[in-house]
Protein backbone atom coordinates (compact mmCIF):
# COMPACT_ATOMS: atom_id res chain seq x y z
CA UNK A 1 0.00 0.00 0.00
CA UNK A 2 1.57 3.38 -0.99
CA UNK A 3 1.38 6.08 1.84
CA UNK A 4 2.53 9.08 3.43
CA UNK A 5 2.40 10.73 6.84
CA UNK A 6 1.53 14.55 7.86
CA UNK A 7 2.24 16.29 11.24
CA UNK A 8 -0.66 17.61 12.94
CA UNK A 9 -0.44 20.51 15.53
CA UNK A 10 -2.79 18.60 18.34
CA UNK A 11 -4.16 15.10 19.03
CA UNK A 12 -7.71 16.98 18.02
CA UNK A 13 -6.37 18.17 14.74
CA UNK A 14 -5.16 14.65 13.78
CA UNK A 15 -8.49 13.05 15.06
CA UNK A 16 -10.48 15.96 13.14
CA UNK A 17 -8.28 14.72 9.99
CA UNK A 18 -9.10 11.03 10.51
CA UNK A 19 -12.68 11.90 10.58
CA UNK A 20 -12.69 13.64 7.02
CA UNK A 21 -10.37 11.21 5.24
CA UNK A 22 -12.87 8.21 6.60
CA UNK A 23 -10.67 5.14 5.15
CA UNK A 24 -6.96 4.27 4.97
CA UNK A 25 -6.41 6.69 7.22
CA UNK A 26 -4.51 6.23 11.13
CA UNK A 27 -4.02 8.69 13.94
CA UNK A 28 -0.12 7.82 14.85
CA UNK A 29 -0.31 9.39 18.34
CA UNK A 30 2.09 8.30 21.56
CA UNK A 31 1.74 9.66 25.42
CA UNK A 32 5.56 9.24 25.76
CA UNK A 33 6.17 11.81 22.28
CA UNK A 34 3.20 14.34 22.58
CA UNK A 35 4.94 17.14 20.33
CA UNK A 36 5.47 14.41 17.23
CA UNK A 37 1.34 13.47 15.78
CA UNK A 38 1.23 12.45 12.32
CA UNK A 39 -1.87 10.58 10.48
CA UNK A 40 -1.37 8.29 8.46
CA UNK A 41 -2.88 7.92 4.77
CA UNK A 42 -2.83 4.93 2.59
CA UNK A 43 -4.08 4.06 -0.51
CA UNK A 44 -4.23 0.97 -2.76
CA UNK A 45 -3.19 0.92 -6.49
CA UNK A 46 -6.60 1.71 -7.48
CA UNK A 47 -6.20 5.26 -5.36
CA UNK A 48 -2.65 5.69 -5.72
CA UNK A 49 -3.55 8.96 -8.04
CA UNK A 50 -5.93 10.35 -5.42
CA UNK A 51 -3.09 10.17 -2.75
CA UNK A 52 -0.34 11.61 -4.91
CA UNK A 53 -2.74 14.77 -5.35
CA UNK A 54 -3.53 14.82 -2.03
CA UNK A 55 0.08 14.91 -1.11
CA UNK A 56 0.67 18.04 -3.65
CA UNK A 57 -2.34 19.80 -2.39
CA UNK A 58 -1.38 19.74 0.96
CA UNK A 59 1.99 20.80 0.84
CA UNK A 60 0.44 24.60 0.37
CA UNK A 61 -2.83 23.75 2.23
CA UNK A 62 -4.78 22.61 5.65
CA UNK A 63 -6.45 19.71 5.27
CA UNK A 64 -10.04 20.06 4.91
CA UNK A 65 -13.07 18.82 3.56
CA UNK A 66 -13.35 20.77 0.43
CA UNK A 67 -10.24 19.91 -0.11
CA UNK A 68 -10.77 15.87 0.42
CA UNK A 69 -13.77 16.40 -1.84
CA UNK A 70 -11.95 17.93 -4.62
CA UNK A 71 -9.14 15.06 -4.78
CA UNK A 72 -12.02 12.86 -4.36
CA UNK A 73 -13.82 14.11 -7.39
CA UNK A 74 -16.67 15.35 -5.58
CA UNK A 75 -16.68 19.09 -6.66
Amino acid sequence: MSNFAAFVGSRMEGEEAVQLIERGVRLDYRDREPNWIQIKVGACKLHVARLEILCLLLRSNVLSKHLLDLVRGEL
